[in-house]
């Protein structure tokens, strides 16, 4: 299995706009940083992901800063909804074209089969009011299709080389091969053939730890054409403790390459959190004892990872100043641009400087079978007769005999409430 992290949410690293402050020597720094993401380990690379709707002004740095690594863009289509906007034919077009121009690889436009079933904020996508209704696939599908070849025939007409991934749901192993299967007969071939891979949402399904489990069991066992099973992107999985759960079934999806997307990482700058080893340290402007160990684990990477470093002095005012504190000290972007630059080279090597220790999580899991973080431990049994598990018959009887030990946030179905209801009365 290969792996590829998606760093997703770069506005929250990069102060803005991101131009005042750029030179020659700032963009090698960003081009050489995230080229030595891709050596760290070879089979696990580095990425990153942009809004197509509400960051399309972030677009133009993407491709600057990162021209040798993948470069994803989202549709937008969920922050459109919690704008109050609904997505049409005008709006999805001017998602593509950013796509097209921007991008290697595109979310497409995909209808997810919740209904609400009560009161509930649309920014809320597996809120309680939101049941799977699985009876919503055919139609669902069917548009989501139609969404796709309208993205691929514009990315034709641009001479685009990106290329979109077909996004799938699902509440269980059955509902996400009908929505497959469903997909596929509305797709031409010819179509087919142009797109990226298969993109996993998880809105339908849940996101507890026994989900997670049925979630990659399911794309290791999915029925569908040979190319579109070489490239899984798992949507919404970012975190240490999923990110570990999906290690502990690699053994499902051998050559597969499995990209998935993050803004743990990215959004951290801002929170003053950082991942060391398995943990998030928060750090803030009093130099106590979490603070020290935060700084000297990235004193460390930056002497082995970087090819600039910065003094303690930077690094704290840099990450835990506020701007009107930082313009009082340094000077405004405008009055003192190398500043700028430095505070921006700093949060950048600060993200992943996190990422960095999440590649080496990751290692850890991946060369010894053994092993499980502290947060993990209670369930490493349970994760060794993972090893057993081959086919789906195996999945059902696992589940049956030892999901039940695993935390688990299913998404609740209409069914689920229809028979609950039948038996009340």
């Amino acid at each position: 299995m290969k792996l590829e992290y998606i760093a997703s949410a770069l506005s929250f690293v990069f102060t803005s706009p991101v131009q005042r402050c750029e030179n020659e020597d700032y963009l090698k720094f960003i081009h050489n940083t995230s080229q030595k993401a891709n050596t760290w380990f070879p089979y696990h690379k580095f990425g990153v992901l942009f809004n197509g709707y509400n960051e399309p002004d972030d677009a133009e740095y993407h491709k600057r800063y990162f021209p040798n690594n993948s470069i994803q863009v989202d549709s937008g289509g969920l922050q459109m909804i919690t704008l109050g906007r609904t997505p049409n034919d005008e709006l999805r077009e001017k998602v593509y074209n950013v796509q097209a121009k921007y991008g290697t690889h595109a979310m497409c436009f995909d209808e997810i089969p919740l209904r609400v079933t009560g009161k509930s904020q649309a920014v809320d996508v597996v809120s309680n009011a939101r049941k799977f209704d699985r009876s919503m696939i055919a139609e669902c599908a069917k548009q989501t299709a139609i969404n796709i070849i309208k993205q691929i025939d514009i990315f034709d007409k641009l001479n685009s080389k990106c290329k979109p991934f077909m996004i799938i749901q699902g509440n269980g192993v059955e509902s996400y091969q009908e929505w497959t299967d469903k997909i596929l007969n509305n797709i031409p071939d010819d179509y087919q053939n142009k797109l990226a891979g298969i993109a996993s949402g998880g809105a339908c399904i849940g996101d507890g730890e026994l989900e997670d489990l049925e979630r990659y069991f399911t794309l290791s066992h999915l029925n569908a054409p040979k190319h579109l099973l070489k490239h899984f992107h798992l949507l919404g999985v970012g975190s240490p403790n999923r990110i570990q759960t999906l290690m502990k079934v690699e053994h499902l999806f051998d050559d597969t390459l499995i990209s998935y997307d993050s803004t743990k990482h990215t959004g951290g700058v801002v929170r003053s959190q950082f991942q060391i080893d398995a943990s998030i340290k928060m750090i803030g402007r009093h130099r106590n004892n979490v603070y020290w160990e935060v700084f000297n684990k990235f004193d460390a990477f930056q002497h082995s990872q970087l090819s600039e470093t910065f003094t303690e002095e930077e690094f704290h005012d840099a990450l835990l100043f506020s701007q009107g504190l930082l313009d009082e000290k340094y000077g405004k972007p405008d009055i003192n641009p190398e500043f700028c630059r430095q505070q921006n080279k700093i949060r950048f090597a600060a993200c992943m400087f996190s990422v960095y220790n999440l590649f080496n999580l990751i290692d850890k899991v991946k060369s010894d079978t053994n092993f499980v973080s502290k947060s993990k431990k209670k369930n490493a049994g349970l994760y060794r007769t993972l090893e057993q598990v081959k086919n789906f018959d195996d999945f059902k009887y696992w589940k049956l005999n030892y999901g039940k030990y695993l935390e688990s946030n299913r998404t609740k179905s209409v069914e689920d409430i229809n028979s609950s209801l039948e038996e009340f009365f």
